[in-house]
């Protein structure tokens, strides 16, 4: 990407703004209308500066967003802090599946499609088969492979 940027020396937007005691500086470059299998996608780059303004400490931080929206000088700030807060939230809320009770992990995807699709609809759609399935009381820890079994079965 970085070869196609000479070519695209008007699409570049920098912002710089005071949030608390930060100062945020951010470089925006972009690069449109690149063609993938028959889809127009636009390249977006944000280059970002926190200086926290008491200790002159500074950090630095490069996003990256490949998108099919429409890119422009009036867009690109938007898109990215727009982009920033979706994959937080997709991060997140894996993680959350992941990490915290839910024992949603990537095994699960690799003995049978069906079988996972089937498993992550049932476990956070309706808690009423897990009931079923693991019985009652607290799932006990051998519980959660025995489910996936009996799921799979089904």
């Amino acid at each position: 990407m970085r070869a196609l940027l000479p070519l695209s020396r008007d699409q570049h937007r920098r912002e710089r703004r005071l949030q608390g005691p930060q100062r945020i500086e951010q470089q925006f470059r972009w690069v449109t209308d690149l063609d993938y299998h028959g889809h127009q996608l636009q390249w977006l780059e944000c280059q970002e500066t926190l200086t926290h303004l008491p200790s002159g400490d500074s950090t630095q931080s490069r996003f990256v967003h490949l998108t099919n929206l429409e890119l422009s000088r009036a867009t690109v700030v938007m898109l990215s802090r727009t982009g920033r807060l979706r994959w937080k939230i997709e991060n997140e809320g894996f993680n959350t599946q992941k990490h915290h009770g839910y024992a949603l992990q990537h095994k699960y995807a690799r003995v049978n499609w069906q079988a996972a699709k089937n498993y992550y609809q049932v476990r956070f759609v309706d808690p009423k088969p897990k009931r079923e399935l693991w019985g009652k009381g607290p799932e006990p820890e051998r519980g959660k492979d025995l489910w996936l079994e009996n799921l799979i079965r089904v």
